[in-house]
């Protein structure tokens, strides 16, 4: 009966042992699912795949490169001050603009520095305090000087335009 007792004890103890064990496996396996899963996905939806150029798009890239590694330099200009279109009261706009240009084109800017600022301030005079007030103005305004500016100059392209100092008054 002791015999009998001890087995029952032994048998027992070993069930136990085994559902743990099942659980350990369930875990391990629904985690190397859940982990493959994130990784297949991963490599599948999210990794950057190589980008194949065409010789042409490689002649682009690399043409961007070598303009972009050009020498550029800062032509700075003397204050704009103008009045505002009227919207209800005078308005007067102090700006100072600085134009970054390719070393090249640098002295033919200087050399149209009466044309630039003449049609600067037609640009600026046109616009009223609402306009240019917002962030989203200023960027406006930035492209309109570029795209004016551009039209002046015969060598290339300004590369940007950047406000020193823009008060409203």
């Amino acid at each position: 009966m002791a015999d009998e007792e001890a087995a029952k004890d032994e048998k027992a103890e070993d069930k136990p042992a085994k559902k743990s064990k099942k659980k350990l496996i369930i875990i391990i396996a629904a985690l190397i699912i859940i982990l493959g899963g994130g990784g297949a996905g991963y490599f599948l939806f999210l990794k950057e795949k190589p980008v194949e150029l065409t010789e042409e798009e490689a002649a682009e890239a690399a043409a961007a490169l070598e303009e972009a590694e050009s020498t550029a330099t800062v032509v700075a200009f003397e204050p704009f001050v103008v009045n505002l279109l009227a919207s209800g009261g005078n308005r007067y706009l102090k700006i100072t603009i600085n134009m970054e240009v390719d070393e090249s084109m640098k002295e033919e800017v200087e050399a149209k520095t009466a044309q630039i600022r003449d049609s600067v301030i037609i640009l600026l005079s046109s616009k009223e305090h609402g306009d240019i007030i917002s962030v989203a103005g200023k960027y406006q305004l930035r492209d309109e000087i570029a795209a004016r500016v551009n039209m002046i100059i015969s060598k290339g392209k300004i590369k940007s335009v950047y406000f020193t100092e823009f008060v409203i008054q």
